[in-house]
């Protein structure tokens, strides 16, 4: 019989025991928060560039986006812009710019927003809108499943002049004085999406000028290195609606004559406006892999600043700025000479560019090999200042640049600038695009910004494979896809965003698509079936608008897709079992856009 002995060491080994359990347990979740944070998902809006994809297109292909002023916005923007005087006594005009000419485009229907209240919404809230719902959708999740959730929202800000053109307008609607200001206030930014998905993460709007892209991102990644929140979208927009602020920003960082941003170059002679909306979708790299969802690359590391003491407020801090360069790589873990690229900031001013590259000279360059130079590029020489959008745009630029194994060109550079000496380090600018070569380690960029006011952003971001391939096992009988819209029209631009995207792609599996369409896209309103027996049939049937026959001896999926086009629910995800279906990546939803734009009847 055990003695009273006997049982206080029972009891105290089984204390030691469940201790160890527990501290496994915290060692495990500490481990999870303060590893990398995965981006999952993209989505933006740039001249000439409606989604990451594009974007890749545009940078990878060198092309130039810039174009004229976007006169459908009124009057004001209907003649050249005047910005002052040029040092010759000249006038000085601004024509051209890396402007989003459909900013005014929105499918308010699709939000439940009633045309008075769209038309009182600035564009920036419009657009945040729709580039959430894709940014989410190019995660392969259906955003409707975000209700509820600890998702935090983060927005970064700049203009609010949108307001202005309204009271400008011939509008006298009682109803807009109503909404004018959730339309317009800034905080509002964030707490629509949060209210639209139905999140209840923290919901911040903020404005570091340039920065605020990289300063959000900073924020969301601390939030899930803390578990204040599960995933985090995190976003920045940049839309001028008038054009009274041009004179204001030439006064003070001077544009170029020719609205193009020459970044790093001996010609450097000013940056260029430019506009842009850019979101990324982030949660912990164990949650996102536990939940099966896509991770584009990870977050390494992160960190903002200020310049702080210097000789005025626009006068940039080089000590400052490797500074932060220094706590990003710290909190990454990784020395400088471990990063291959960087994003630079590159407004392409004759101030600005060569006190950025010193201190990439200062840091990155002076801890490599003089056979392993950081490569430095910017994406402002093809888009244009997107201003607060432009850092997260280069976020996605670098994700889509690890991923393709490739380092697109930087435009316009007659010849790296004389303002620096290059041979203090090993920095090199990419004045032709370059392979990037993975394999022997990780491949990794930086990204780095400052803003007007001096707040200083930089992260480092790290390639992640791709996940090994299931076996493959075909489905018997007929394969559906479904398809769904909140109207017949978005139902048809479903259809064919999806046919294009498929014929443009080398190799597809039908069973990858159907999985994929079931259960990451929203079951809308408005519904069809694609069927087929081949992969040839479902693309014949897709591009024709036909549905197909459903043949004897059809699989029960095909059956439950009769069920759910006829307005049913159906549970997809146990129907795929054992078929090796994984979800691949889709078209995003086909916004149906009108114009939300008031004329306005003075300038």
């Amino acid at each position: 019989m055990p003695t009273e002995y006997d049982q206080v060491v029972e009891a105290l080994r089984a204390t030691l025991v469940e201790n160890e359990k527990l501290r496994r347990t915290n060692a495990r979740m500490l481990s999870e928060r303060s590893g990398p944070i995965a981006i999952v998902g993209m989505g933006c809006r740039f001249p000439g560039a409606s989604g990451p994809d594009e974007l890749w297109n545009v940078v990878a292909g060198g092309q130039d986006v810039v174009g004229d002023l976007p006169t459908e916005r009124g009057p004001a923007w209907r003649r050249p812009i005047d910005i002052g005087l040029a040092p010759s006594g000249e006038p000085r005009h601004i024509t051209s710019g890396g402007f989003l000419h459909d900013a005014g485009s929105f499918d308010a229907a699709f939000f439940g927003i009633g045309d008075q209240e769209a038309l009182s919404m600035d564009p920036h809230q419009r657009l945040l809108l729709e580039v959430a719902w894709e940014t989410v959708e190019y995660a392969r999740i259906d955003p409707r499943r975000l209700r509820g959730s600890r998702t935090g929202v983060y927005i970064g800000q700049m203009y609010h002049d949108y307001l202005d053109l309204v009271h400008q307008s011939d509008l006298r609607l009682p109803a807009l004085g109503t909404y004018n200001f959730t339309g317009n206030a800034g905080g509002m930014l964030a707490s629509r999406i949060s209210y639209t998905l139905g999140t209840t993460g923290a919901s911040v709007s903020l404005d570091s000028a340039c920065t605020s892209g990289l300063a959000a991102l900073h924020l969301g990644v601390q939030a899930l290195h803390l578990g204040e929140i599960d995933m985090a979208l995190i976003g920045a927009a940049a839309i001028m609606s008038t054009p009274s602020l041009l004179g204001s920003l030439h006064a003070t960082i001077n544009l170029a004559g020719d609205g193009r941003c020459r970044s790093f170059a001996d010609a450097a002679d000013g940056t260029a406006p430019g506009e842009g909306v850019a979101m990324l979708l982030i949660e912990r790299l164990a949650d996102a892999q536990r939940l099966g969802h896509p991770v584009l690359a990870v977050v390494r590391g992160t960190a903002i600043g200020q310049d702080g003491p210097r000789n005025g407020v626009h006068t940039p801090n080089e000590g400052a700025r490797r500074q932060v360069i220094r706590e990003a790589l710290d909190r990454a873990g990784l020395s400088c000479a471990q990063v291959d690229a960087v994003e630079g900031h590159g407004a392409g001013t004759r101030m600005s560019d060569p006190a950025e590259i010193q201190v990439l000279l200062d840091t990155y360059g002076r801890e490599r090999p003089r056979d392993e130079p950081l490569w430095l590029g910017s994406m402002k020489s093809n888009f244009g200042h997107a201003q607060c959008a432009g850092a997260l745009g280069g976020v996605i630029k670098m994700v889509q640049a690890m991923r393709h194994g490739v380092l697109p060109r930087t435009l316009h550079v007659d010849a790296p600038t004389r303002l620096v000496d290059w041979g203090s380090g090993t920095v090199r600018l990419l004045t032709e695009a370059r392979p990037w070569p993975g394999g022997r380690r990780p491949r990794r960029a930086g990204v780095f910004s400052f803003g007007l006011g001096g707040t200083i952003g930089h992260a480092v971001l790290e390639e992640w494979p791709d996940p090994p391939r299931e076996p493959f096992s075909a489905p018997q009988g007929a394969l559906p896809w479904i398809l769904s819209g909140e109207s017949p029209e978005a139902l048809d631009g479903q259809r064919r965003k999806l046919h294009d995207l498929l014929s443009s792609r080398p190799s597809w599996r039908a069973t990858d698509i159907a999985y994929s369409l079931a259960t990451t896209r929203p079951q809308l309103r408005e519904r069809t079936i694609v069927h087929g027996a081949t992969e040839e049939e479902l693309l014949r049937n897709l591009r024709t608008g036909g549905r197909g026959a459903v043949r004897p001896g059809a699989s029960a999926i095909a059956e439950a897709a009769e069920h759910w086009v006829r307005g049913g629910e159906v549970a997809w995800t146990p129907l795929f079992d054992g078929l090796g279906a994984r979800t691949v990546d889709l078209p995003t939803y086909a916004f149906q856009h009108r114009t939300y734009w008031p004329a306005p009847t003075r300038t």
